[in-house]
């Protein structure tokens, strides 16, 4: 800056520092705006971000109202279903019992005589003229009369040729599962058999079936051996085992047979030289599980002299029936469950009742099965053939109904920690399902290593009630996987892992078909 001559140099240094102090201002002002700037701008980016939090949480909120919607008129649309059924069997017993009433006024003015109807056939005649011929005696099938012959069978035994009749099938089952699906059998009377389509979910029971009894006379199907294909659309027990005939008095059978194969277990458990049972329920989640098999959730948690379900009053039936005596039907001990599901669009979800009671056995696909050359089921092999059937003595022998204090505490000191968090969520565990998981680690003793048998657990019997959608429930999974340690639980880990890092359902069944 030049000097000028008529300025003294006092007057030029107060000048410059005026424009000095004029630019530095400046710069503060600038500085201010920029950060103003910025500041509104993230003002701008977090508002943005809460609405959209908030528009997916409105739209999850709809999402789960629509579903919450369609179940409340799916149930009233089954409620209505029920009333109808049930006021349609009310008027037919009403009916029945105003004509028993009128009968002997009949009789007295000549319409009715000596139990004829009508001066003409007598009503036995009639009633049996309308239901068709049927038969005086019920006749056990072979292998419910002769039974099986009581041979000293050791569990490692019995073992080797379950696998070995699993590999000669042509199915990529693994070993592991295989091992696991016998000790949940062996642990409970009903299971569940979940996985991937296609699999062999639904040969797996009857390949058990024949791992125990062998291949009677060549036959594709053993003895004791029951599929039952469930049908959308069954309400209650009687689409199961079927209905009493008020109007002729006898009881009708389902066609699933189902009925009847109870009877022969229970015959069969009198003689005291009985096999093993195993009724297989195909795609059993095709209608409400908790509607058609509601008798049997109950009845199977009572002991075991008690289980049974009252099908009809025996009273009420012709004396020349012959299911009269089974009215109260009984579930013998020898016999078990299975349900095979799928998880998709025509299936109806479990509910926590049924989920408290069952082990979710996963089968999971080898994964070299793809590239199997002969990837297409070949039957049985000769594994199933020749041997000694295993009798329920010796199947209960292999047993464990009253675990030691040692696995008692080990389980337990496993599922404290993982208690403590689901409780603090609200999804603690029972005492059926604690009871549950140490019969299970008991009778995976020399089976199943017990760090093996306890992950199982975890996965099977408390992952599968775990459901939710919020980031409050994710946060629970991220605790559940402090306590889960893949090294440790590695099964039940990467569920868990997998439920977290779902975007929106976080549900143990809808990442099963991922794991």
């Amino acid at each position: 800056m030049p000097i000028r001559t008529s300025e003294s140099k006092d007057e030029f240094d107060a000048r410059a520092q005026q424009e000095i102090r004029e630019l530095v201002g400046e710069r503060d002002t600038l500085v201010e705006q920029i950060e103003k700037a910025r500041q509104d701008f993230d003002d701008e980016r977090r508002r943005q971000l809460a609405q959209l939090e908030k528009d997916r949480d409105e739209h999850l909120k709809e999402i789960e109202t629509q579903r919450e919607k369609i179940e409340k008129r799916e149930k009233e649309a089954v409620a209505l279903l029920e009333k109808t059924t049930k006021g349609m069997s009310e008027k037919q017993s009403e009916l029945v019992q105003n004509f028993l009433e009128i009968l002997p006024l009949l009789r007295e003015v000549g319409m009715v005589s000596g139990g004829s109807v009508g001066g003409g056939a007598s009503m036995a005649s009639i009633s049996t003229s309308a239901r068709g011929t049927r038969q005086r005696e019920l006749d056990l099938p072979t292998f419910a009369r002769d039974g099986v012959k009581d041979a000293k069978v050791g569990e490692d035994a019995f073992v080797e040729r379950w696998i070995d009749v699993c590999r000669e099938s042509g199915y990529a089952y693994s070993e592991s599962d295989l091992l696991n699906f016998h000790v949940a059998m062996k642990s409970e009377r009903f299971n569940l058999l979940a996985g991937p389509s296609g699999i062999g979910k639904s040969s797996l029971p009857r390949l058990y079936s024949h791992a125990l009894h062998g291949n009677p006379n060549d036959s594709a199907t053993p003895g004791r051996y029951l599929s039952i294909p469930v049908r959308p659309g069954w309400m209650d027990t009687r689409d199961l085992l079927g209905y009493f005939n008020s109007l002729e008095g006898f009881f009708e059978p389902s066609p699933s047979r189902l009925f009847e194969y109870l009877i022969y277990a229970a015959e069969e458990d009198k003689s005291g030289n009985s096999g093993i049972y195993t009724i297989n329920l195909d795609e059993i989640n095709l209608s409400y599980v908790e509607h058609y098999f509601a008798d049997f959730l109950s009845a199977l948690q009572r002991p075991d002299q008690q289980q049974g379900i009252q099908c009809f009053y025996p009273d009420l039936c012709r004396p020349d029936d012959p299911y009269r005596k089974y009215g109260f039907l009984p579930i013998a001990p020898t016999v078990r469950f299975v349900g095979t599901a799928n998880m998709d669009e025509t299936t109806k979800p479990f509910s926590p009742r049924l989920l408290d009671r069952v082990n979710v056995v996963e089968l999971m696909i080898a994964s070299h099965a793809a590239l199997s050359a002969d990837p297409e089921p070949r039957g049985l092999g000769r594994g199933s053939k020749g041997h000694e059937p295993i009798a329920a003595s010796a199947y209960r022998n292999w047993s464990v109904l009253h675990p030691s204090e040692g696995v008692r505490g080990g389980v337990y000191q496993a599922v404290e920690p993982i208690q403590k968090v689901l409780a603090q969520y609200g999804y603690p565990v029972s005492p059926r399902v604690m009871t549950a998981m140490v019969r299970y680690v008991a009778n995976a003793q020399s089976i199943l290593s017990t760090r093996e048998a306890i992950d199982r657990q975890i996965l099977q019997r408390i992952l599968p009630k775990l459901r939710g959608h919020t980031e409050r429930f994710r946060d629970m999974l991220h605790e559940l996987l402090t306590h889960l340690p893949e090294e440790e639980y590695p099964r039940a880990s990467r569920r868990v892992t997998r439920m977290a890092e779902s975007e929106y359902a976080m549900d143990f069944f809808h990442c099963l078909q991922e794991a």
